[in-house]
């Protein structure tokens, strides 16, 4: 939500992943190499700044879409980004390492420092939980 911050998280980003460039060993996947050290920087920022990271709201593109169908599924999305925001961190992560970052499972059981199986049933845990509070709110979709 605030560009300044975003562009000097990412400078430190970019700044660490050169100086640990020389450490990087091959064997390893780059991607969750590189998230893993993106994510450290986001945590400490948000831990000196005592926020919690939440999901964005990016609402969909109105062109072409009704506007009943729009309103609707605006509200469900509000609705699922709020579910999202309230699941304790280790849960919250997961589902922002899926469907924020686009990480493989794979990836993000390098990231995360468990196995791809743990990873996988315990994100499909999380979807479980969001799809029940989901319907409670509006009924079975």
């Amino acid at each position: 939500g605030n560009t300044a911050v975003a562009e000097d998280i990412t400078s430190q980003v970019f700044l660490s992943v050169y100086q640990a460039l020389p450490r990087y060993r091959h064997q390893e996947r780059f991607a969750p190499w590189l998230f893993t050290i993106a994510r450290n920087k986001i945590r400490d920022h948000y831990r000196r700044e005592n926020h919690d990271i939440s999901v964005d709201k990016d609402l969909p593109d109105p062109h072409g879409v009704d506007l009943l169908e729009l309103a609707s599924q605006t509200e469900q999305i509000d609705k699922l980004r709020t579910l999202v925001n309230a699941l304790p961190e280790q849960q919250k992560e997961l589902v922002l390492l899926r469907y924020v970052a686009d990480l493989s499972f794979l990836d993000m059981a390098a990231v995360l420092k468990k196995r791809e199986a743990n990873v996988k049933k315990a994100l499909y845990r999380v979807q479980e939980k969001l799809k029940d509070l989901m319907e409670d709110t509006h009924g079975p979709q």
